[in-house]
């Protein structure tokens, strides 16, 4: 009888890894998919960011081109 405990408990062992291995890999995936949304959004933020300082500089620069153009009686034209 003791072989025969020894070896279900062994089997048991086994299958108790393994469950334990596929809830530890079900949190991994869990927590690697979390973090991939939340770097998906700062990368939507930083770009609507980034493109937002971009219209503002364009912005600046026409009203400068504009400024100075006036400030030299130009238009910019010929």
């Amino acid at each position: 009888m003791g072989l025969e405990n020894g070896i279900k408990k062994t089997l048991l062992a086994g299958v108790g890894a393994v469950a334990t291995t596929a809830e530890a890999a079900k949190q991994v995936v869990d927590t690697l998919a979390k973090k991939g949304e939340e770097a998906m959004e700062q990368g939507k933020a930083m770009k609507d960011t980034v493109k937002e300082a971009m219209k503002e500089a364009k912005e600046n620069m026409q009203q400068q081109k504009s400024e100075d153009a006036s400030d030299t009686g130009h238009t910019g034209t010929f």
